[in-house]
């Protein structure tokens, strides 16, 4: 009987896991970030604040509350935007930056965790992208990485990480028409920066390496699904190239190493500095141009392929292939056995 308590109350805990003491204190932590106001939004408050009113009030509503709770003042069209990822895109974790009138700098960056208020299992599935017309992993993947990583590891790395896209100050804001490269590099950033930021602040030591894993599981089977699923409608590219945009296992296990170093543990990091150390894993361990063009061939036609081509291209260009073709050999062997180690 004592048994049965102890589990109820333990899952009970694990459901009833939500983020609003978290986002509040991100608030008031970065709503006088040094650059420009960033400003956490927790749904369910929006949520229920727009509730049953017509567009044009909801609209209203909120430009009064940014005021009110933030003291920003917004326009209607920014308003709007705001709503829109509160309804169609409630689900989804985003983090959006509203520029100013020179169409460079930020006025404000959004971040929205998602609405959906999830069990473990459900959010294991959001995070991988399964929807139920759309499961390309294997049977056991759900519970797999249920076991590797908690719904609290879950929520809170998907909070922090669109946080970190706010904080960057290099890949997003000094890109006016990003490709799938650039794309992949900001979300290096982002996955890098909130390892960090959670390792610092939440003791989260260990949690690189199964992120690695969970990250690479969607490469492997959602990554393969996107890029080759004939009758997948898709009109934007980037979308195609989903598999090696968040190929981020480079990134976060260079992220696990640094951790793992007692030096980094033991010193004073301030949050310029962390984002300085995500930089710098990013600029020497994200996938490069080159190696992006390889592996967006082995997605699209297979390893034999792949490396095939890029062998002849080493053996004609060394100087140009040669490190290509050894990085996408050690790429595809990452990916393709990332299910050995789950």
């Amino acid at each position: 009987m004592i048994k049965f308590i102890l589990l109820t109350l333990f899952s009970t805990s694990i459901m009833a896991f939500n983020l609003d003491t978290e986002i509040a204190e991100l608030n008031r932590e970065f709503n006088n970030y040094e650059e420009y106001p960033i400003i956490i939004f927790n749904k369910s408050e929006i949520k229920q604040l727009v509730k049953d009113k017509n567009h044009k009030d909801q609209v209203t509503l909120i430009k009064d509350h940014l005021f009110t709770r933030f003291n920003l003042k917004i326009n209607k069209y920014e308003a709007d935007t705001i709503l829109t990822y509160h309804t169609a895109l409630d689900s989804s974790a985003s983090a959006l930056p509203f520029k100013a009138t020179d169409n460079k700098t930020y006025r404000f960056c959004a971040v929205f965790p998602s609405g959906s208020d999830n069990n473990h299992i459900q959010e294991v599935e959001r995070s991988l992208g399964i929807t139920p017309g759309q499961n390309p992993y294997p049977t056991q993947t759900i519970n797999q990485i249920s076991e590797k990583m908690s719904l609290k590891e879950l929520k809170l790395i998907s909070l922090y990480h669109e946080l970190s896209h706010c904080l960057d100050r290099k890949y997003i804001p000094n890109v006016m028409d990003p490709s799938s490269h650039d794309i992949h590099e900001a979300e290096s950033f982002a996955e890098t920066m909130a390892l960090l930021l959670l390792q610092e602040r939440k003791g989260f030591h260990k949690t690189p390496l199964n992120r690695s894993l969970h990250r690479t599981m969607y490469s492997k089977y959602m990554g393969k699904f996107l890029a080759t699923d004939e009758d997948l409608i898709v009109f934007d590219p980037i979308i195609r190239d989903g598999g090696i945009v968040y190929f981020l296992s480079p990134v976060i296990l260079a992220t696990q190493k640094l951790i793992n170093d007692f030096d980094y543990r033991t010193s004073n990091k301030d949050l310029d500095s962390m984002i300085k150390n995500a930089e710098e894993i990013v600029y020497y361990n994200s996938i490069s141009a080159r190696d992006f063009a390889a592996l967006r061939i082995y997605f699209k036609e297979g390893r034999e392929a792949a490396i095939n081509q890029y062998k002849e291209m080493a053996v004609n260009s060394p100087d140009y292939f040669l490190m290509t073709y050894k990085n996408l050999k050690t790429y595809i062997d990452l990916i393709e056995e990332v299910d050995l180690f789950l």
